[in-house]
């Protein structure tokens, strides 16, 4: 067929403007994506700039990224008057090194002792990492960190700011702790707080509150039955599996957490909240329930890391596994199955053991994927541990929180953390209580995400 010259461009310029109607929805669509669901550029490694950063700061806050060489490292302190860039005399390995030490602390011995905390070492670590910028960082209330590496591994509020004094008796009473300075917020990137700031909007949840605990050990005949389900290639693994569900069996039953759930739902208005324990906390349950519902949505179980299993790669939380029951799940509620669920959530807490990450090997990749799936599930904030955390110090951490966002609606979350955290180791001074001045009884939990902003009403 042949055309006229003129029936050719006007052919060219419709195209050329459905092109653009094109490009229109898709950056529409974009938006709107990235306002439901504030984490989706996390998923796809977009980057920023330290201006954009710095646009979104406001006074007394500041972002700074640390990266882990090989030889050396860098920190980027970015504040509403501009970025500053400066070397870290410590390379990766040494970071690894010196993070693993400092994790020894919160692994208690078999007679149920625990090592005594390097404060010493932490101080030095402190100093390696912020000494070039600490002038800078006077008056700073709000610390946005974004780390990577072993320092995703380790909450940063214990880090120690100050000479320490000896430690005796286990009294951390007199030491001076970052926690003490600054409430403390971790990004998995400067772009993650780019999204979270400038496009994500409150929840609009009609409930406040949904919580799930208390979960019921494996039984021998889930144990059966979930094994019997494995892939053909994973069957290779079916003595490791059992290994691996006898270990969750040792790791025994977590009955505090009914309580803590129960406590911390006391806290919101009567007949806005959910709890869900026991039997009826499986990970089908978790996965069917409409959690767009909650503002806060609340697990207190088991966590486990990846790679102790070929078939177990992910991060996973824990969930009962009743015998018999097919729509309950396979027990556990992995970093998959979170891409999956559709949340509204202002803040999800992750009250469980090692959620952070045990080890450095692999503790802080699974804090960073956790993040990046709830993030892109829905959720604008986080919280999440660290280390086996202790179940009464625990449920008054989380009480006084949720008591103190309650009180002051202006509040952040990230402060409201802090200041429950501090609020052990105040308690600690009283004669008798210096024990619960180590920081596995108050330092578990990290903010992640936005941590200055307060919560919608709750």
């Amino acid at each position: 067929a042949r055309f006229s010259e003129e029936g050719h461009k006007e052919r060219l310029e419709q195209a050329h403007q459905r092109v653009l109607a094109v490009n229109q929805k898709i950056q529409a669509l974009s938006a709107e994506v990235q306002a439901a669901s504030p984490g989706y550029n996390q998923l796809i490694d977009s980057s920023t700039t330290g201006e954009r950063v710095a646009e979104l700061l406001k006074p007394k806050e500041a972002l700074i990224q640390i990266l882990l060489g090989g030889e050396k490292s860098y920190g980027f302190l970015v504040q509403t008057t501009g970025v500053a860039a400066y070397e870290i005399n410590l390379s990766g390995q040494a970071a690894k090194e010196a993070i693993g030490e400092l994790r020894r602390a919160f692994q208690e011995d078999s007679a149920g002792r625990l090592s005594e905390y390097d404060v010493s070492a932490a101080f030095d670590l402190y100093r390696q990492l912020f000494s070039p910028v600490e002038r800078q960082m006077a008056g700073v209330e709000e610390l946005f960190v974004v780390p990577n590496g072993p320092l995703l591994s380790l909450p940063f509020g214990i880090l120690v700011t100050e000479k320490p004094p000896e430690i005796r008796n286990s009294d951390y009473t007199e030491v001076r702790w970052l926690a003490e300075k600054a409430a403390i917020s971790v990004f998995p990137s400067a772009r993650s707080f780019v999204d979270l700031r400038a496009i994500a909007r409150p929840s609009l949840a009609n409930n406040s509150f949904i919580g799930y605990g208390n979960f019921v050990p494996f039984s021998t005949a889930a144990v059966e039955r979930s094994q019997s389900a494995l892939s053909a290639e994973c069957r290779e693994d079916a003595r490791r599996l059992r290994k691996y569900h006898d270990m969750l069996r040792a790791l025994g039953p977590l009955p505090y957490t009914d309580i803590e759930v129960k406590k911390v739902a006391q806290t919101f208005p009567k007949g806005s909240t959910t709890t869900v324990t026991g039997e009826k906390f499986t990970a089908g349950a978790v996965q069917s329930a409409s959690l767009e519902d909650y503002r806060v949505v609340y697990f207190a179980t088991h966590a486990l890391l990846p790679a102790e299993l070929e078939c177990q790669p992910e991060p996973s939380l824990v969930t009962s596994l009743p015998a018999f029951d097919a729509e309950a799940g396979d027990g556990f509620i992995q970093l998959g199955d979170v891409l999956r669920l559709n949340l509204n959530a202002e803040l999800v807490v992750l009250s469980a053991c090692n959620t952070g990450g045990p080890g450095v090997e692999t503790g802080g990749e699974s804090l960073s994927g956790l993040a990046r799936a709830f993030f892109f599930a829905g959720a604008r904030s986080m919280v999440v541990s660290h280390w086996a955390v202790k179940d009464q110090p625990t449920a008054a951490i989380m009480v006084w929180m949720f008591t103190q966002l309650k009180q002051d609606p202006q509040l952040g979350r990230s402060r409201a953390l802090t200041q429950a955290q501090l609020r052990i180791l105040e308690s600690a001074r009283r004669p008798g209580r210096e024990a619960l001045s180590h920081p596995i009884f108050w330092g578990a939990f990290t903010l992640v995400g936005d941590g200055a902003r307060p919560m919608t009403a709750i």
